[in-house]
């Protein structure tokens, strides 16, 4: 069998779009098409997507946080005073103690009118953020005492058969003095939560971390992300798109722009690929974190950048992916004459297949792909040995790439007949 034929091009980077397994199937996405794409400037970011973000009218004076969905409501954490309970100022923010609010989530994906979440989960104390289960009959919330208002702990209660609003069974997860738990987000199929965390032993101040999630609601050991994702200074509010393979996250201690910046990281079977900057059509010299999911191109987050209300404010934001075309054409090394009837199959970064085509008479094969991203073409004919061409990743963008295949001839199927 001949090597691995290894093609890199510098300028171009691409990913799959759609896989068998995946609820992120970005090829039912209405994309930045590759025409007209190749009609402008670089794109403002290598993640593959473009984003879009713009303010909301729920914006107050004070602070607002996104937080989470539970049943078509937005859910943030907010130091506004709408029904909120008790008074007094947290120290170390200058503004009143935070509670939990829902809002309105219209069919448009737009927030409105603010309510007091629930009596039951806000108290005098600081209430943090919140996670779901996907059956949202469980939520996990986290909170800090006013005597130690930067000190969260975790916390899980259940809904109310007999209710859709009233939490039982209130139980502490976490129970300890030297450090906090916070931001917490439970992944789609439910097995495990991630949260931020100062505990000794990390890379910095604020690390990300993934612990299963028993069948009792508690947690098992948590596992530190690792440097890739964390450094030397704080990474926070973990986000996963709802098919797992992508983790967006707060942090300033990767590169950008100042303050806290979103980042989006592959998530691989064996780790994480180097974060990527969300771009500055989303991040500032200001901070912006907390960014939750709607639905496949919406969401929220917030920033506390200036020309806006209050401290923080809230931002809808919203992603398109860069589609790209993989095109290339399948021939025999030696004559240079046309192959149809190939097999081409393209696989993701973790050599999961995701599409496969059939070569014509053309000896063609066209891929639709996510800009900035790797994966493996392999290509297999009768009578010749099977080829795998690995694109590696670069620095620019481009709409269409264009390659030859080359196939050797199956020297060891010609001596057997």
């Amino acid at each position: 069998m001949k090597p691995t034929l290894l093609l890199t091009f510098a300028a171009f980077i691409f990913a799959p779009i759609t896989h068998s397994n995946s609820t992120l199937e970005l090829s039912n996405l209405t994309g930045v098409d590759p025409t007209e794409t190749s009609k402008t400037k670089e794109v403002s970011n290598n993640t593959g997507f473009e984003y879009y973000s713009k303010s909301t009218p729920v914006n107050t004076k004070y602070s607002e946080f996104a937080s989470g969905i539970f049943k078509k409501k937005f859910i943030i954490v907010s130091s506004k005073r709408i029904g909120a309970l008790g008074d007094g100022v947290d120290k170390y923010t200058c503004e009143p103690f935070t509670e939990l609010y829902c809002l309105d989530l219209k069919k448009d994906a737009t927030i409105e009118n603010p309510l007091f979440f629930s009596k039951i989960l806000n108290t005098k104390n600081n209430e943090g953020h919140v996670a779901f289960t996907a059956n949202q009959n469980t939520i996990y919330y986290t909170r800090s005492l006013r005597t130690n208002a930067k000190n969260y702990q975790l916390f899980k209660a259940t809904l109310d058969t007999n209710s859709t609003k009233t939490w039982v069974n209130h139980k502490q997860v976490t129970s300890n003095k030297t450090h906090s738990i916070e931001t917490p987000l439970v992944s789609a199929d439910g097995k495990s939560i991630y949260y931020s965390s100062n505990k000794p032993g990390g890379f910095g101040g604020f690390d990300l971390y993934v612990a299963p999630i028993k069948e009792d609601g508690t947690i098992g050991t948590s596992v530190n992300l690792g440097p890739t994702v964390n450094t030397d200074k704080n990474e926070k509010y973990p986000q996963l798109t709802k098919d797992g393979k992508r983790l967006f996250f707060a942090s300033n201690g990767h590169k950008g722009f100042g303050g806290m910046d979103l980042f989006v990281s592959r998530k691989l079977k064996d780790g994480y690929k180097t974060p990527r900057n969300l771009g500055k059509k989303v991040n500032t010299a200001s901070n912006e974190l907390a960014l939750t999911f709607i639905d496949n191109e919406l969401g929220y987050f917030s920033s506390n950048k200036k020309g806006g209300k209050g401290s923080y404010d809230l931002y809808q934001i919203e992603m398109k992916p860069v589609f790209q075309k993989l095109e290339g054409t399948i021939v025999d090394n030696d004559s240079e004459r046309l192959l149809p009837n190939a097999t081409v199959v393209l696989y993701d970064a973790d050599h999961e297949e995701i599409a496969r085509q059939t070569t014509g008479k053309d000896a063609n094969f066209s891929f639709k792909v996510l800009a900035f991203e790797d994966y493996t073409v392999k290509v297999k004919k009768e009578g010749f040995e099977n080829t795998q061409t690995l694109m590696t990743s670069g620095k620019s963008y481009t709409s269409i790439l264009k390659t030859v295949v080359k196939l050797h001839s199956d020297t060891g199927l010609a001596k057997k007949k």
